[in-house]
């Protein structure tokens, strides 16, 4: 089994880290009908770009499926395909609200040699709705 070395995550809940990105990266649609969250610390930028559909789970799972051409995995899947990402899942857990739900779609897995990346891009649904940040830069119409 190679190690794995990088974790990109469009969610930051499994971690970040920033290499440059693939083609397959750079190319994530908006969810229709979607409102941009402006998230701001007290004297910092606002953070872009963070959406947020009042939608169902299933219904925003099944736009993003039919867009990227995966198949979202829960957290349990993640760490059944991902052994090496354990830890990071179940430091998750820990911190997650019972009213939270994870799915996770790999967008690219990353190799060279022994060491391994995963880029991945997360919908985090709670009763407040859907969320899902997309960099300005991955964004498509």
């Amino acid at each position: 089994m190679r190690p794995l070395i990088a974790v990109i995550v469009f969610g930051c809940l499994l971690g970040l880290v920033a290499p440059a990105l693939s083609q397959s990266a750079k190319s994530i649609p908006v969810y229709p009908g979607a409102t941009l969250m402006v998230e701001k610390e007290e004297g910092e930028e606002p953070v872009c770009c963070t959406f947020v559909t009042k939608d169902p789970l299933d219904k925003v799972l099944a736009f993003y499926e039919s867009k990227l051409k995966s198949k979202p995995l829960d957290l349990k899947s993640i760490v059944a395909k991902y052994p090496e990402m354990k830890s990071q899942v179940e430091e998750v857990v820990k911190q997650l609200p019972s009213t939270v739900k994870i799915r996770t779609f790999v967008l690219e897995e990353m190799g060279a040699g022994e060491q391994k990346g995963l880029v991945l891009f997360e919908l985090l649904s709670s009763p407040e709705g859907v969320r899902f940040p997309i960099p300005q830069e991955s964004m498509t119409d």
